[in-house]
C-alpha cells in the first residue's frame, strides 16, 4: 500500500529550481521514487515516509513512479512555478464571475489549479460531497477555467507570459473568513490582537468545542463541496445593485450572522493549510482583511500573525504578495468607513517584514461591491 497527500496527483506541478518533498503512508521499509531518470530512497518509519526529490528540469509530461510494496505512478507532471493562494471571497472568488471571463482562451497558457477542500473539520470530507475539491485542474477548457481563483489566475498568466513555465495554483481560500483561522493562535498571544481570540471564545463560551463541531457538521451551509450549486452567493458575486442588496438584507435571517465554527483561532490553518503544507512553492499571493475591519487597527498584527504562521509551515521566508483592499461604497450592511486604516496596516507589515510586498488596486474597485468584478 502507498498513499499520498492528496496534492500529489495526476496533473501536479512541482516547484522548479528546487528539491521538492514527497510524502505519504507505505507499506514495507522503503520507497523510492523516480522521475526524469533521477532516483531517490526514503525509509519507511512507523507506516510514514517523507522523501526529497532532487532539482528537476523544467517541463512537463513527467510521470512521478514510488515504487515500494506496490507501485503508484502519478502522471502529466510539470516542473515549473507554484504559488498558494490565499484569503477570504476576493481570493475565493472564481473565475467565471469575472467580467473578462467570456473572453479567456482555455489552454493559451499551461496554468493549473489545485483546490483546497473548504473545511473546518476532517470528518467534512466523509459528510459532504468534495469531489470537486483536492485535484489539479489544467486550465484547457472554460469549465476548468470557471473554477480557478481568479486572481491567481491573471497572475499565474504574467508569470506564464514572463517565464514560459508552466503555472501551478493552490487554492486555500474561504469567503468571510476573518485572519484569525489562518494563523497559529500563539502568533498573536502576545500582542493587542488577542483581542480576537477573546472575542471568539467569549462569544462560544456557552457551548463546549465539541457542541460547536456538531452543530458545524450537521448544519447543511457547512457544506462546501459543490459551490456552484449555491445559488445565494452565485447571485451576489456575479453582482447585484444597492436595492436588491438592501431587499436581501431584510430577508436574511440573523443565523447568518452568528459566529461559526470556522472561525475558531487557527482552524482553517490546521485544516486546510496543513493539509498542503509544506508541498513546494515559489510564493504566496494573499488577498484577506475585508472580515477584519471590525477591528482595523489590529491588522497590522493578525497579518503579521498569518505571515508568520505560514512561513513557519514552511520553513522558509516566502515572499508575500498582499492585495491591499480595494475601494467601494457600501455592499450589504458593509460600508469602506475602515477600510483606510486596515489598508494602513497593510502598508506598515510590508514596510516592516522581509519579502512582503503590497499591491494597490485603488484603481479597481465598484460602488456598490466589495467584489471587483474586473480581477
Amino acid at each position: 500500500m502507498i498513499q499520498l497527500n492528496r496534492i500529489f496527483s495526476d496533473g501536479m506541478v512541482l516547484q522548479g529550481g528546487r528539491e521538492n518533498r514527497v510524502w505519504g503512508e507505505a507499506d514495507g521499509a522503503s520507497v523510492t521514487l523516480h522521475i526524469q531518470g533521477k532516483a531517490v530512497t526514503a525509509p519507511v518509519i512507523d507506516g510514514r515516509f517523507s522523501a526529497w526529490l532532487p532539482i528537476l528540469d523544467y517541463g512537463d509530461g513527467f510521470t512521478l513512479e514510488i515504487r515500494g510494496t506496490e507501485t503508484l505512478l502519478i502522471r502529466d507532471v510539470a516542473v515549473g512555478e507554484v504559488w498558494l493562494c490565499g484569503g477570504q471571497s476576493n481570493m475565493e472568488f472564481q473565475l467565471r464571475f469575472d467580467r473578462d471571463f467570456a473572453s479567456r482562451q482555455p489552454g493559451a497558457w499551461d496554468i493549473r489549479c489545485f483546490g483546497v477542500a473548504q473545511i473546518a473539520d476532517p470528518e467534512a470530507l466523509s459528510r459532504f460531497d468534495y469531489s470537486q475539491w483536492d485535484f489539479w485542474r489544467r486550465g484547457d477548457t472554460m469549465e476548468n477555467l470557471s473554477h480557478f481563483t481568479a486572481v491567481g489566475y491573471y497572475a499565474a498568466v504574467e508569470l506564464a507570459r514572463k517565464t514560459g513555465h508552466t503555472i501551478g495554483l493552490i487554492n486555500c481560500s474561504w469567503g468571510a473568513t476573518a485572519a484569525l483561522p489562518w494563523l497559529d493562535p500563539a502568533t498573536i498571544q502576545n500582542t493587542p490582537a488577542k483581542q480576537w481570540i477573546e472575542e471568539y471564545e467569549a462569544g462560544t463560551c456557552e457551548k463546549t468545542p465539541e457542541q460547536l463541531r456538531e452543530e458545524y457538521l450537521e448544519n447543511p451551509p457547512s457544506n462546501r463541496g459543490r459551490l456552484f450549486d449555491d445559488t445565494f452567493n452565485n447571485r451576489l458575486l456575479y453582482g447585484i445593485g444597492p436595492q436588491e442588496q438592501e431587499a436581501l438584507m431584510r430577508g436574511m435571517p440573523a443565523a447568518v450572522f452568528t459566529m461559526p465554527y470556522q472561525d475558531a483561532p487557527g482552524i482553517l490553518y490546521r485544516n486546510m493549510l496543513l493539509r498542503v503544507a509544506p508541498y513546494g512553492i515559489k510564493g504566496v499571493f494573499w488577498y484577506q482583511g475585508e472580515t477584519d475591519t471590525i477591528h482595523p487597527e489590529l491588522y497590522g498584527d493578525m497579518l503579521s500573525g498569518v505571515i508568520n504562521t505560514w512561513r513557519g509551515a514552511w520553513e522558509e521566508e516566502l515572499p508575500f504578495f498582499v492585495v491591499q483592499l480595494t475601494s467601494f461604497e457600501h455592499w450589504l450592511m458593509i460600508d469602506g468607513e475602515q477600510y483606510p486604516q486596515l489598508r494602513d496596516m497593510q502598508e506598515q507589515v510590508a514596510d516592516a517584514l522581509p519579502g512582503v510586498y503590497l499591491i494597490s488596486t485603488m484603481d479597481c474597485g465598484m460602488r456598490w461591491d466589495l467584489h471587483a468584478k474586473g480581477k
